[in-house]
């Protein structure tokens, strides 16, 4: 009795070695296929030896390997990731492989981007792969978005920066690029918190001050929409759209003495914008303010010729002021442009 417990204990052992010298085979029939560059048959005998040793790294690494050589990158990602959790062994080899084909598409698709003429369809699919390839490469992200903005798919642009900020919560670029798109898409409580968020990160910014005051005026958050154009204003006062915004809250506000002081001091940082100088002159003319207004009417009838709102006005002054010729002449003008 003792001697068959001792044989059957012993034939157990034989067929477990028998067992794992057949997932032994396996492997290294793979690698030989591999050598001989059939792809197909190591797959066939890489995916045999995982059903009988799923948890093997070496195979899932090979796996990878080959999804690579094919092109198949999200298969390559799951099988190396599933590598990597197995053990640290094939570490180096996993990260070398994705700088690889990472490099390859991140550079096709900088390649596209910027030709003589941008193919950014074929951009945004070379920062997929590479997005792929590497879940983690912010770089990839960042121009990714900048691809599906450039195709004006704001969804995209908008879930992608979402994506950035995941990966890294405190980038400032994310949060700002966010906030723009989705005061572009009329996403303003969006907008509010991804602003409001990038002031705690960087609160030193005016331009963010600014956007943010877009953002609230759209909700009807008036108090908090006036103080973050002041609060611009204080961090940059040479910067003109600060002025700008906090002329047009004054001006939907219909507090005309507030929106020419603003937008005199938005023309004064920089007079070369036709919209800050039109507006301007329009709360002039709010104000009854015939002889302010004039000059900058003037200027812009020679600037913007098609504007029949200039020219319109223009023979109204002229005709306030006497000046009949002239009237008749910047009405006729007006007319012809539809005014």
């Amino acid at each position: 009795m003792r001697f068959f417990n001792r044989f059957l204990w012993i034939a157990a052992l034989s067929g477990w070695v028998v067992m794992a010298g057949c997932q032994s085979a396996a492997l290294t029939s793979a690698k030989l296929y591999m050598q001989e560059d059939d792809l197909g048959r190591a797959k066939a005998q890489l995916e045999d030896g995982l059903v009988t040793t799923p948890d093997n790294p070496e195979i899932h690494f090979l796996l990878g390997k080959i999804a690579g050589v094919e092109g198949d990158f999200a298969a390559m990602a799951a099988s190396l990731g599933r590598s990597e959790e197995l053990s640290s062994k094939f570490g180096a080899e996993i990260e070398q492989m994705r700088r690889h084909y990472w490099a390859g598409a991140w550079n096709r698709g900088v390649g596209l981007a910027t030709a003589e003429e941008p193919d950014y369809a074929g951009a945004r699919e070379a920062f997929e792969e590479a997005t792929v390839i590497d879940p983690k490469g912010i770089q990839a992200w960042r121009n990714l978005a900048f691809a599906h903005y450039r195709l004006e798919d704001m969804d995209a642009a908008i879930a992608t920066y979402r994506q950035i900020i995941a990966l890294a919560p405190d980038d400032s670029s994310a949060h700002a690029n966010l906030g723009a798109v989705c005061i572009q898409e009329k996403r303003y409580p969006e907008a509010a918190e991804a602003l409001a968020k990038l002031i705690e990160i960087s609160p030193g910014d005016a331009s963010t001050h600014v956007n943010l005051g877009i953002a609230y005026e759209q909700l009807e958050q008036l108090n908090e929409a006036e103080s973050a154009y002041k609060k611009a204003i204080e961090l940059d006062p040479d910067l003109a759209l600060a002025h700008y915004g906090l002329g047009n809250f004054y001006w939907n506000r219909e507090q005309f003495e507030g929106a020419r002081d603003a937008y005199e001091k938005a023309v004064a940082v920089d007079s070369s914008d036709e919209n800050v100088r039109f507006n301007l002159a329009m709360s002039y003319l709010r104000l009854e303010d015939d002889d302010g207004a004039l000059p900058l009417l003037e200027q812009l009838s020679e600037e913007m010729p098609s504007n029949g709102v200039v020219w319109q006005q223009l023979s109204l002054i002229y005709a306030r002021k006497g000046r009949i010729p002239e009237a008749k002449s910047a009405e006729a003008m007006a007319k012809s442009l539809g005014h």
